[in-house]
Formats: C-alpha cells, sequence, structure tokens
C-alpha cells in the first residue's frame, strides 16, 4: 500500500471530530492560542539558535548521527524547526494543522528516526522554550499563563506525531513482508528503509546498507541514469527509472524503480523518496533472447548467401595461388607474400565457417563424454594452432562424465584455450573438470589482465570483440553451443586476477 493511503488513512482516522476532542483532552483552548500568539514576537527572535542548539544536542546520539549525516541535511531541518516554531505559536489548530503535523510523524519514521528521538527532542523543545519565557522581562501572571499554554500545545504535538508514527509502523510491518521490494532514500540517495525482500534480494544486510548510498549497488555505467531519476523525484515529486544492480554474489540485476517523493510537514519541500523495484531481470531476459532469435534468423539467410558467394571462390583463389606459389622458385621472395595470402584468405574463410555455425549450428547428439578425457585431446590441438603461442598448460580435476555432443564442444573449448593463451602470452592456463550444484563443469583459467564487470555480459553479444584481429564470434558461438546442451557459461574472476570461464554441462545418468 504506497505511503500516500497510510497518509488517507491516517486522515480517516484521526479526523476533525476526534481531533477536537483531544483538544478538549489536553486543555488547550482558544485563550491558549491567543496568549502564544501575543508571545511569538518575543520569542521568534530566539528560535534560529533554539535550533541550531537542539541539533547540536541531538547529533551527539550516535544513531541520530547515522540518519542525520550531512550538514545540508541539517541545514534544512533546522528551517523546518524554525517554521514548526513558528505555527506552535501563531497556527490556528484546523485540519490543515492537523494534517500537517501528521506528516511530520510520517516524515520521522520514513528518515529511520526512532520514537525515543520524538520523545527526548519534544522534551529539549519544552526545556528550551520555557526558558525563552522564564527569561522575559514580563509580569510573572502573563508568564505562567504562556507556558500553560506552551505545555497544552506540546502535549497536542506529542500526541498527533506519535499517533501518526504507530499508524506508518503498521504499515512499514506490512511492506516488510511484501512480495516486492521496497526502500526509502533521502535527498542525497541514501538509504533510510529497505525492506526484508530487498534485503534478500540484493543478498545485503540491510542494517549495514542504512546510510550508505544506492548508487553504490548501480553499475558504474548506469549511475548517471540513477542522478538524473533522484533531480526529478525530488524536483517534481515522482519519477522512474531503469538501472542494472550488483547482487553480493556478483549477479547483474536488471531493475525498475519507481519512487515518489515525500514533503517535510512543515517546510513542505521533498524530503525523502519511497521506492518501489521490481526486477525485470526475466523479462530482459526474454526480450534479449527473442531480438537474438530474430537476428539470427536474417543472419542465417544472410550466412546461406555468404557460404555460397564467398567460400566457394575462396577456396578456387586458394588453390591458385598456392599452385602459384609452387611454381616459384624455392629462394624467390615472392614466395613469403604467396603464403601471406594464402594465410589471409584462410583466416577469411573461417570467420565465414564462424558466421554459419553461429547462425545454424545443428542440434546437439547427447552422448556420455568424459569432460577430462575431452580436455586433453583439444589441448592437444590447441598446442598446434598457431594463435596458442608458447602457452603453458595445465589440467586436473576428476573425469567427470558428462551429457554432450564432444564435436560441438570441441570448438567452444578450443576457442576459451586460444583465447586464454591471447589474454597473456606465454602465461600459465588451468583448465579444471568437477562437478557443483548437480552439474558437471569445465573451466579454463588464465593469469592474465582479466575481463572488465563493466563488459562481462557484452563479451557474448555476436561481434564485439575487445581484439584488434578476430570476428567477435567466438564467445558467441561457445555460448550458443553450450545453451543447445541445456548448459551454462560464465565468467569469473581468477584469484590470480585473469579470466575463469566455467562451463556447466548436464551429468550423464550415474555419474
Amino acid at each position: 500500500m504506497p505511503a500516500a493511503k497510510v497518509m488517507a488513512r491516517g486522515k480517516m482516522r484521526m479526523n476533525k471530530a476526534l481531533f477536537d476532542r483531544l483538544l478538549e483532552h489536553v486543555g488547550f483552548s482558544a485563550h491558549d492560542a491567543t496568549v502564544l500568539a501575543e508571545f511569538h514576537p518575543r520569542i521568534a527572535p530566539a528560535f534560529p539558535d533554539m535550533a541550531a542548539s537542539f541539533y547540536k544536542h541531538q547529533l551527539q546520539d550516535h544513531i541520530t548521527r547515522r540518519v542525520l549525516h550531512d550538514d545540508a541535511q541539517v541545514k534544512r531541518l533546522m528551517r523546518s524547526m524554525q517554521q514548526w516554531l513558528s505555527e506552535l505559536f501563531l497556527a490556528p489548530r484546523d485540519e490543515a494543522y492537523l494534517q500537517r503535523r501528521l506528516r511530520i510523524g510520517v516524515m520521522h519514521v520514513e528518515v529511520g528516526l526512532l520514537p525515543d528521538f520524538v520523545f527526548t527532542a519534544m522534551a529539549d523543545m519544552r526545556g528550551g522554550l520555557r526558558r525563552r519565557v522564564g527569561a522575559l522581562g514580563v509580569e510573572s501572571a502573563r508568564k505562567e499563563a504562556c507556558l500553560v499554554a506552551l505545555d497544552r500545545s506540546l502535549d497536542l504535538e506529542l500526541a498527533l506525531i506519535t499517533g501518526s508514527q504507530h499508524e506508518v509502523d503498521r504499515y512499514r510491518d506490512m511492506v516488510d513482508v511484501a512480495p516486492e521490494m521496497i526502500h526509502g532514500v533521502d535527498r542525497e540517495g541514501r538509504f533510510v528503509f529497505i525492506n526484508r525482500t530487498e534485503e534478500l534480494r540484493l543478498g545485503r544486510d540491510r542494517h549495514d546498507l542504512l546510510g550508505t548510498q544506492l548508487e553504490a549497488l548501480v553499475l558504474p555505467e548506469d549511475r548517471q541514469i540513477l542522478r538524473d531519476h533522484f533531480d526529478r523525484v525530488f524536483s517534481m515529486g515522482s519519477s522512474s527509472c531503469e538501472v542494472r544492480m550488483r547482487t553480493v554474489a556478483g549477479e547483474v540485476m536488471y531493475a525498475e524503480i519507481l519512487a515518489v517523493a515525500r514533503r517535510d510537514g512543515v517546510s513542505g519541500e521533498f524530503t525523502v523518496s519511497r521506492a518501489y523495484v521490481r526486477d525485470i531481470t526475466e523479462r530482459r531476459r526474454v526480450e534479449r533472447e527473442l531480438r537474438e532469435s530474430q537476428s539470427l534468423a536474417r543472419l542465417g539467410a544472410m550466412a546461406a548467401v555468404v557460404a555460397h558467394e564467398v567460400r566457394n571462390p575462396l577456396a578456387g583463389i586458394s588453390g591458385a595461388v598456392q599452385i602459384i606459389g609452387e611454381a616459384l622458385p624455392t629462394d624467390a621472395p615472392e614466395r613469403a607474400i604467396v603464403r601471406e595470402i594464402v594465410e589471409r584468405i584462410a583466416a577469411l574463410n573461417g570467420a565465414v565457417n564462424d558466421m554459419l555455425l553461429y547462425a545454424r549450428p545443428r542440434l546437439p547428439k547427447p552422448a556420455p563424454l568424459a569432460l577430462r578425457r575431452l580436455a586433453g585431446d583439444v589441448i592437444a590441438l590447441a598446442r598446434a594452432d598457431r594463435g596458442f603461442g608458447s602457452s603453458g598448460v595445465h589440467l586436473e580435476g576428476e573425469d567427470v562424465v558428462c551429457l554432450a555432443d564432444a564435436e560441438l564442444l570441441k570448438p567452444v573449448l578450443l576457442n576459451l584455450l586460444v583465447n586464454a593463451a591471447q589474454a597473456k602470452p606465454g602465461g600459465a592456463i588451468r583448465v579444471a573438470t568437477g562437478t557443483a550444484d548437480g552439474f558437471g563443469f569445465l573451466s579454463v583459467e588464465d593469469d592474465g589482465p582479466g575481463i572488465p564487470d563493466s563488459l562481462r555480459e557484452r563479451v557474448f553479444v555476436p561481434f564485439f570483440t575487445t581484439k584488434h584481429q578476430g570476428s567477435g564470434l567466438g564467445l558467441s558461438i561457445a555460448k550458443r553451443l553450450v545453451d543447445a546442451h541445456q548448459g551454462s557459461i560464465r565468467i569469473e574472476r581468477a584469484a590470480s586476477g585473469g579470466a575463469r570461464i566455467v562451463v556447466a554441462l548436464p551429468l550423464a545418468t550415474g555419474s
């Protein structure tokens, strides 16, 4: 239930008739209002000092410091307090007054101030006002009348504010167990509240998050989107945006944030925002797969044309060039040029083959497959690949048996090995097999510079590459072939700082 509805319920529960009975209960009368208005000009000059002294005292408490964490926030609250003090002396006790006071109680809960704060704050304010009145050079009878009126007015304030707090506390209990993720932030984007659902989804202790910035959980490239969102919330009152958030497990969660700002009950300024967060990761995944399937359909048609119009002529050109090269004298310098041409044609033919494999892979023919044995065979192939270089490979782990198509997995593993070798030429590569979470896995780890977090999702996008050469299809093909096996592929950061790519595959029955 949105906070606005809670306020509506609060208004219904404490209607004007109930408010009037409360006025009668504390004894506040029209005479008291007249006396307070008479004393206002004498006390008002002290309001700025009283507000400053009040917050200086309150900030000595470590819990309050955690909630009121910066100078800008405290200055806004000091301005609100001065206005509140003026209303205490001058405002008519009508319906508008009632609703402003109820909103103050709501605001205390929204920013995370405990009920204890309200009681101690009201006691401090009562003492300060009594001292100011007592120091005035007026007759004692008038002072006593003012002090009585002040006590009655402050009793009324306390009843209204704490009553609204109890109402919002009940609401917050419902929010805490709601299936949706809900949180509150202040104008600086710091958490003042986070419900249990969001705590569990992010995998972070909410007590540790209080006072920290929501921006810290958002991927760096999306933080400007969040800042613009906050600007709209606290200038216009509401906003929505989509950002990517990082969970404690390292997962990226696509989040849709719908936020509504709340106004300070006295100043009318927007001070905190209540946000409803929707996990749209699955929706984005489905949309991405739909786009990919549409792209693949177009790519498949184009690949068929390329295969017919390009691959066959390439084979003829390569053969002709090799015949020309063989006809040259063994010491002719043109032989080196011929070899370069043949290698370039072979690379171009490989790119065409990659496109065909990505666009129209055949369906897997799963059979029991020993991953360690497969890894050993592919490592031998990799060492014969020119792009592999002199990197050393260490193979370890148990010989896990999975249901997989060996011929489709060989190019996957070969690509991972070549990528690892190119990440750090001459470096060390570690290949491991094993089981985890009911799947068999095969991992390839290098000791290179690693893959930045911002690129981990993009490396599986077709034609994306960080290399000077290459089609940008290697990891896309790997993911497509692994997905066809009902498996998964992910990128992790290795202990050495390099990249660790893990392929998980279904285990064979009985493994």
